[in-house]
């Protein structure tokens, strides 16, 4: 039989699991298998002897995995019933690996698929030429390094500035939130290569070249969140291409962040 489920029905499912799992030291019941719940692409189905097993691909998630998950479906039905490269919603028990539930969902998966490709694809392709230089009076920096990117003999800047103001002891003062900025300074034009408002977070950058290559990769992390991006410059083009190596966004619970010392 497949097991087709609205989501309405899984709550109730879970609640009441949960309610038996409290009642089994009374009522001397055995336990009930926790379970999980997952959406993902099934890519491949395999026979193991008499085991049926199917292989889940796990989108980038809110927490930022991104995995492949092995689960058996012990009901024979639930494994014709589901076919490769299309989108569940799965449960499974956490200790056996057992599939509990399906539901279809391809219309989400295409949801989830193209949001996240589009979020990448939109900031991977842009370019980051030169531009007129920036007005940063009102800005405070907070660092910077200072490095010949371009080779023409003549050191460029790299600086990381917010909109939060230094007190009268030079402190800066900290709101929740305040923008920042990560400029690479000509002698007549800037690139501005990073230029966002950070809830509760900050930004750092690591400058470093690799096989003549130049790298300016910068770690944004916040009480929500932890995004690496590396930016490669172009000397044909006089550019800096952005690529995100790493991003975990939604439920982060941000518990430390080391200064190096």
């Amino acid at each position: 039989m497949k097991k087709i489920f609205k989501n309405a029905f899984f709550i109730l499912l879970v609640l009441s699991l949960s309610l038996i799992i409290g009642c089994t030291a009374d009522k001397n019941i055995s336990k009930v298998e926790e379970e999980a719940m997952i959406l993902g692409y099934v890519t491949e189905k395999t026979r193991e002897g008499e085991n049926n097993f199917i292989t889940v691909h796990l989108p980038k998630s809110p927490e930022g995995q991104n995995d492949n998950l092995k689960l058996k479906a012990a009901n024979s039905e639930d494994y014709e019933y589901l076919v490769e490269n299309n989108f569940y919603l799965l449960s499974y028990g956490k200790d056996s690996l057992e599939i509990k539930n399906i539901q279809l969902n391809n219309q989400l998966g295409e949801a989830i698929s193209q949001g996240e490709d589009e979020e990448k694809d939109s900031l991977e392709r842009k370019s980051i030429p030169s531009r007129e230089k920036m007005d940063l009076e009102d800005y405070t920096q907070l660092d910077l390094y200072k490095y010949d990117i371009t080779g023409d003999g003549t050191e460029e800047i790299i600086g990381v500035y917010t909109t939060a103001q230094r007190d009268s002891k030079g402190e800066v003062m900290w709101d929740d939130g305040q923008n920042w900025v990560l400029v690479v300074h000509g002698a007549d034009k800037d690139y501005e290569l990073y230029n966002n408002y950070v809830q509760i977070g900050s930004i750092q950058f690591y400058v470093f070249t690799s096989d003549d290559t130049f790298h300016i990769t910068t770690v944004e992390n916040t009480t929500a969140g932890l995004k690496l991006i590396d930016y490669v410059y172009n000397k044909a083009k006089d550019s800096f291409s952005p690529e995100i190596y790493y991003d975990v966004l939604g439920n982060v619970n941000m518990l430390y962040v080391s200064n190096g010392y």
